[in-house]
């Protein structure tokens, strides 16, 4: 670590006061110019800029300190820019000319930034604009994060940034000031070796020294892998927010960079590492990093920006749109200086948009006397009615257009035919909700845990949900549920479909598909111009907005009782609720809890009809014998008046004793089935909170029990873990000595037998089976073969008048597909319709055909990525765990 002296002796030569260097008035073009934002309170106004765009100082850009501006103020409407470029050495002047040799980062900012922007304005240039110069830095092990430093003066700015630059960079000493070097050597006799733990030391000297002036964004999280992953994990946010949570307070979830061929150019193979409608995975996956984040109740914001280096270049080369004319943050802002601007985008109050998709938005909560807003936390009390407001505005038109050659020649013998438009419409926004259960602690399991399990979007809403106000705004109102827990809120919205082939699936956006280069065309400057315009295409075909959130917590009610004679009334405190009963509007779902007992969530589809769903704590006498199952909650039937079993999962959550779960078992959800008199293994989800959570299709007993924790070795990152789990916990499955499943080895059809029959519960067989190779059948299978038989699910060959089981040979898909039919046919379920169209469906035996359809239609079994079967190809122990499973799931076992 960094020595502390700093603190005493920075003073002499770097000042630490807030930047305020821009003494000037502000009017913005937030919606219309100048006005504030309807339901918000103070003096402050919207207002639209960025931290993050390069000129001529980055060696990867081709745009002067002007031509930045120019777009940014006079061209895209924007109210404030702040100028990052790379904290490496500048080898270029401002009109892109080469330099005898390189310069530092702050010699170079000083002459070919801040010297030029001063003269601009002193030529009456950007009126009323706030500017600033921060920078992007490359964190040791990391990536990019943009970052800054607010002193009392542009010169003090440049010598702490200098400062920084020295410390936490690998620039060569003599690229610096002697004398200056001199100085910060009787504070820093070595510079730290450049690592992780550098990078994290850089986080807290910001601390230390520039607490309420200084910032740092992560800049697009996702792009860089290391093994793998996305290099920013979320224990490296959470221990960088931990440090500094004024400081590292948001990433650039929207990130720019939008016009290369892969968006953001995020063009990594694993699917975390790309982008969603031009969102990074990290914002984008509901219930994702940033939910797991928010779920903390970190105030840890979404930010977009341009990453301007240039937009077309000559060649295949295409990088970023302009300042503002694709991507826009809009902040609100009570001040008129970049302190002020930085106070705005620490507080939440922020929304960020691509292609102007709106222009002005209002999101509140309120519970009658109290509203909340985004970035704010509103206090309420349980039982508190919610009412949440959304006003928004889109302009009729965005800044798309057509892309055009510099040179007349070519755009004369190539024009480019389009059917976007720049036209704006929001065509749906949703409002997405998850629970807040506090910080996790470093070292633990949860801190690494990178999901949000409760978050969902619980509304959506389109045209028909809105109405148009005086002001131009479209206004949404929407009752929340009554509040009894800590929560949060946010909206994200686009202009597409529900379901638009190839962009989104059930309103969640897909990943973006990388925009191809055609090389059948010979003319380049043609083949180049077509492609500029598809990626651009691509771009304005797919917007989005989100907002950052709105936290409720929630706390008891003080009714306040008090004795008007000369003592107190002593008020037993009420008993604990031991049931609960909410009305269901099947269209919208529902959310219900008994607190400190149970929680659940009912999503809209779930259940075919409106209804009523209730819980209720069954007492000790009248629940189910548990058997040697010890139980860490009481026993909670949930029922349904309409209907017990479910479209879609509903999720549950239990309080339990955590303090009483023994070393060497783990948690679990169990539900009783009332025909098989037995608690069977569901599994769940630990939180941090102290709850366990699940997802079941049916309504019947549920608790949660202590279990001896298992699992396999080798399938914990095998694509089997989601299924063996649960089948472990039901004893359908077994392991091998070694603690090992052996998931690609080969299934025999007594092994499958004893699987099926254990899975299904199916009572003990009266006698042995009849074949006539039942010598083969090994002991450890012969009851369950026996039970199989007697149920209906299998029958055997018959082979030279002899009915054969060959218990030792391997399954093959097919055999397994007529025992897994027969199971749905001895449980009496409905066929469903489906035609087999797989591109081997005349090598299937004529015997499979009907099981096959029967299982394939279910969704229990799957074909292969070329659309084939492969009837006769022998099933793996993963492949029969996973029917298993699927199995259970459509029986709603």
């Amino acid at each position: 670590m960094l020595s502390n002296k700093w603190a005493k002796l920075a003073a002499a030569f770097i000042l630490t006061a807030s930047f305020a260097g821009q003494n000037i008035a502000l009017t913005t073009t937030f919606a219309e110019a100048g006005n504030q934002s309807a339901g918000t309170s103070g003096t402050g106004k919207w207002m639209a800029g960025e931290y993050h765009a390069h000129t001529y100082v980055s060696d990867d850009a081709q745009q002067s300190v002007q031509t930045v501006l120019d777009q940014a103020f006079e061209t895209y409407g924007m109210d404030w820019m702040n100028l990052s470029d790379h904290l490496r050495t500048s080898k270029r002047d401002d009109e892109g000319n080469s330099l005898p040799s390189p310069i530092s980062f702050k010699d170079a900012v000083n002459k070919y930034q801040v010297n030029i922007i001063n003269k601009l304005k002193e030529a009456g240039k950007y009126k009323d604009k706030i500017i600033f110069s921060g920078f992007e830095w490359d964190m040791p092990t990391y990536d990019h994060v943009g970052a800054g430093i607010l002193a009392d003066s542009e010169e003090s700015s440049l010598k702490a940034t200098s400062l920084f630059e020295y410390l936490y960079t690998d620039r060569p000493e003599s690229m610096f000031d002697p004398a200056v070097v001199a100085e910060w050597k009787l504070l820093y006799p070595t510079r730290p070796a450049l690592n992780a733990a550098t990078a994290r030391d850089a986080v807290k000297w910001l601390k230390t020294n520039y607490a309420d002036s200084s910032y740092m964004i992560i800049n697009h999280p996702s792009r860089k892998l290391v093994n793998g992953n996305a290099i920013f994990r979320i224990s490296d946010i959470r221990d960088f927010n931990n440090i500094a949570p004024n400081i590292f307070f948001g990433m650039e979830g929207m990130p720019g960079n939008q016009m290369e061929p892969d968006r953001a150019g995020l063009n990594q193979n694993n699917p975390k590492t790309k982008t969603y409608g031009g969102s990074d995975y990290m914002i984008a996956k509901v219930g994702g990093v940033w939910d797991a984040l928010l779920g903390e109740g970190r105030r840890f914001w979404n930010f977009t920006n341009s990453d301007s280096h240039f937009k077309v270049s000559q060649g295949l080369y295409s990088s970023g749109y302009a300042p503002g004319e694709y991507s826009k943050n809009y902040t609100w802002v009570e001040g008129n200086d970049m302190a002020a601007v930085l106070d705005g985008m620490r507080s939440g109050k922020s929304f960020s948009t691509t292609g102007d998709l709106i222009n002005a938005l209002d999101f509140t909560i309120t519970n009658g006397e109290n509203k909340g807003e985004m970035g704010q936390n509103l206090k309420v009390k349980d039982g508190d009615a919610l009412k949440l407001t959304i006003r928004f505005k889109s302009p009729q038109t965005n800044n798309y257009a057509v892309i055009k050659s510099e040179n007349p020649a070519i755009n004369d013998k190539y024009i480019y035919q389009s059917d976007v438009t720049n036209a704006v419409k929001v065509d749906h926004v949703d409002l997405i909700a998850g629970d807040v259960t506090g910080e996790v602690k470093p070292g633990t399991d949860e801190y690494n845990k990178d999901t949000n399990d409760s978050t969902k979007v619980i509304a959506r809403f389109t045209s028909e949900d809105w109405t148009t106000d005086a002001e131009g705004y479209n206004v949404i109102t929407y009752d929340l549920d009554p509040a009894y827990k800590d929560q949060y809120f946010r909206l994200r919205g686009t202009n597409l479909g529900e379901n638009v082939a190839g962009e989104t699936e059930n309103g969640e956006p897909l990943i973006d598909v990388r925009t191809e280069d055609d090389t059948t065309i010979a003319d380049l400057d043609i083949r180049y111009m077509k492609r500029f315009n598809e990626i651009n295409d691509r771009n304005y075909k797919d917007l989005w907005f989100y907002s950052n959130p709105i936290f409720v917590t929630s706390e008891p009610k003080d009714d306040g009782n008090t004795d008007p004679g000369p003592g107190p009334i002593v008020t037993p405190p009420p008993a604990p609720a031991t049931s609960v009963e909410v009305d269901l509007d099947a269209s919208k779902g529902i959310d219900g809890a008994i607190k400190d007992v149970i929680s659940f969530n009912v999503p809209a589809g779930a259940a075919a009809v409106n209804g009523k769903i209730s819980a209720k704590v069954v007492g000790e006498n009248e629940a189910p014998s548990a058997g040697t199952l010890e139980a860490l909650s009481p026993v909670v039937e949930f029922q349904s008046t309409a209907g017990n079993q479910f479209n879609k999962p509903v999720e549950i959550s239990f309080n339990y004793k955590k303090d009483q779960v023994q070393s060497g078992k783990k948690t679990a959800i169990y539900y009783y089935n009332e025909l098989q008199k037995r608690w069977i293994y569901v599994g769940g989800t630990v939180k941090a909170d102290g709850t366990i959570s699940a997802k079941v299709n049916h309504f019947t007993k549920f608790a949660v029990f202590q279990v001896e924790a298992k699992q396999f070795s080798d399938a914990t990152t095998h694509w089997v873990a989601p299924f063996a789990d649960r089948l472990l916990g039901m004893n359908v499955i077994q392991g091998f000595e070694d603690g090992t499943f052996h998931p690609e080895e080969k299934v025999t059809r007594a092994a499958f037998a004893k699987m099926i029959v254990q899975a299904l519960g199916l009572p003990a067989a009266s006698g042995a089976a009849s074949f006539a190779d039942n010598s083969d059948i090994p002991a450890w299978a012969g009851a369950d073969v026996a039970a199989a038989v007697q149920a209906g699910i299998l029958k055997g060959y018959e082979q030279n008048g002899k009915m054969l089981f060959k218990p030792n040979q391997t399954i093959t898909r097919a055999e397994m597909s007529v025992m897994i039919a027969n199971a749905l046919k001895a449980n009496e379920q409905q066929p469903a319709s489906a035609v087999m169209i797989f591109k081997d469906a005349a090598a299937i035996p004529a015997w499979a055909k009907d099981s096959i359809n029967r299982a394939v239609s279910e969704g229990i079994i799957t074909g292969y990525i070329d659309q084939t079967f492969r009837s006769d190809r022998a099933a793996s122990r993963a492949e029969a765990a996973a029917m298993i499973f699927r199995l259970l799931d459509r029986l709603h076992i």
